[in-house]
């Protein structure tokens, strides 16, 4: 056998596992797995960036909040990401692939630092290669990632950060170290608000294992909760004093519930969050059952530092879940969606170390690591493939509307500059039509409480939505401009349309409808 027993010598193997062979080889070493990983990483990036023209959902709504800097934007969600978003529109401009690039950077970095984590724990740069690249193997990373998510990406990012933060304060015990982890803990908090329980539950296992438990009964954890406290006070401040509570918000968006329902709902919650978990970890477990199933079952207790941080992440995922079924037990809450799972990110790692515990078997290792590979290349031909076959089956594909053509006919039609008013479903015309006027202010009825200031010259009013066959968006259009903005407009104003055609639709066009006006109030 050769270098790791991934080939045969004297023995010709069969295409596919000639194929499986090289694609183990490619990804295993420390090197092969940087460069892997830095090249497909850099071909999304390229080919959602290029080849898409439109954004929607939470790409469109970075856009939005990126033309100022703020310390909260919306209740929903801190701050960080749109940050990045700015410091990286000071390179590429104000482009899609502004918001891309730190999409992008962020999956990168998960896998880096999963990386890191796994040969610390793992203690074989193989297992961690697998650990780190299982990602690929997970639905909601590999590929929704790719097309939505902003926040939860972030999130992921920082909770891989946080656990090479701990090791790293493990290993070293350093002044540094601790600062490190303070500032991992602060920007997680200001990634998005579930890292909270992402944090609370690595400190319930940090203290249930005697060498960390002594690292962070110290005086120098002081300085690590100080700097934490730096970075979120200010956005916790901001909260304070708006008008809708954090609570608030939450409720809505987990559909806590209570009362005579009370049971049903917390039934119903318990129900999503365990599909949540399952789906998150799909179709993952189902090849790492495929392909390692002895480590499903027990495996052996040791004093092996891998075994000591299997045991370390065991009572971290135990306690995630026992405060996530709780917290939906006390609060009733039904609707627990699966991209909240991205805190299970480190699930990898730790099974893996359970893999090492049952022992190696070189012909799984080398199919698994040869599978990975081709789920990669499978993403990529799949973004190709969409763009082919959305436009003709589907009705609303947000990311091939052709704003940049949209953008023209406005401009051809007397729209030079000013603010832009638009409505937001099922097309975020806003954010996207900022790439093209970005010397101009965009609103989105999505999120009428953030409302950047007007420009200090006046310019021109533009409302535009997509008409509905029944007129109610005109006239509800028509009403918000006026009572956010201070305009006076009518329903009788004179109203246009554009017409655009998708590049591989061309015979159903998408039409828009608008309302151009001089400034009026705050709208100019």
């Amino acid at each position: 056998m050769s270098e790791g027993g991934l080939t045969h010598t004297g023995v010709r193997l069969p295409l596919g596992r000639r194929a499986l062979a090289w694609n183990a080889r490619l990804v295993l070493s420390r090197s092969g797995f940087h460069a892997f990983i830095s090249v497909h990483i850099l071909v999304l990036f390229l080919v959602r960036g290029l080849l898409f023209p439109g954004t929607g959902g939470d790409d469109a709504e970075q856009l939005v909040f990126s033309q100022t800097l703020a310390w909260g934007y919306d209740i929903a969600n801190p701050p960080l990401y749109t940050w990045l978003v700015v410091a990286s529109q000071q390179v590429f401009g104000v482009t899609v692939l502004s918001v891309a690039f730190v999409k992008f950077s962020l999956i990168w970095l998960t896998y880096v630092f999963l990386y890191r984590s796994a040969r610390h724990v793992l203690e074989d740069d193989r297992l961690a290669a697998l650990a780190a690249l299982s990602p690929l193997a997970l639905y909601y990373v590999a590929w929704d990632a790719v097309l939505g998510y902003s926040h939860s990406v972030l999130l992921m990012a920082m909770c891989a950060v946080t656990f090479y933060a701990v090791l790293r304060l493990d290993a070293k015990g350093s002044v540094l170290s601790y600062l490190a982890l303070g500032l991992a803990l602060g920007l997680g908090l200001l990634s998005k608000y579930p890292y909270a329980l992402f944090a609370v539950s690595l400190l319930v296992a940090c203290l249930a294992d005697r060498s960390l438990r002594a690292r962070l009964i110290s005086p120098w954890s002081l300085l690590a909760l100080a700097a934490a406290a730096a970075v979120i006070l200010p956005h916790i401040l901001w909260i304070v004093d708006q008008p809708d509570n954090l609570f608030s918000a939450s409720k809505a968006k987990f559909e806590i519930s209570g009362g005579p329902g009370y049971v049903a709902a917390a039934a119903t919650g318990v129900l999503d969050a365990a599909e949540a978990v399952v789906g998150f970890l799909s179709p993952l477990l189902i090849l790492l059952l495929i392909f390692f199933w002895r480590a499903f079952g027990p495996v052996g207790r040791n004093a092996s530092s891998s075994a000591r941080y299997r045991r370390l992440l065991e009572v971290f995922f135990a306690s995630l879940l026992a405060i996530l079924f709780a917290a939906i037990l006390v609060f009733a809450a039904t609707r627990i969606r699966t991209h909240y799972m991205f805190i299970l990110i480190l699930f990898p790692i730790y099974f893996f170390a359970r893999v090492r515990a049952v022992g190696l078997k070189q012909s799984s290792l080398e199919r698994f690591a040869g599978v990975l590979p081709l789920l990669a290349v499978a993403v990529v031909g799949g973004l190709f493939f969409k763009y082919v076959a959305d436009p003709l089956r589907c009705s609303k594909c947000y990311l091939h509307v052709p704003y940049a053509e949209i953008a023209d006919r406005i401009r051809e039609r007397g729209f030079e500059k000013g603010t832009i008013f638009a409505f937001w479903h099922p097309y975020d015309i806003a954010g996207n039509l900022r790439v093209y006027f970005p010397d101009s202010r965009v609103i989105t009825t999505k999120h009428l409480a953030f409302i950047p200031p007007p420009a200090r010259e006046p310019g021109q009013c533009l409302v535009m939505w997509n008409p509905h066959p029944t007129g109610w968006r005109h006239r509800v259009m028509v009403q918000l401009a006026n009572a956010h903005l201070g305009t006076k407009l009518t329903v009788d104003e004179p109203v246009r349309y554009v017409e655009v055609a998708m590049a591989m639709a061309r015979d159903r066009p998408l039409r828009f409808a608008y309302i151009l006006a001089q400034g009026q109030g705050d709208c100019r």
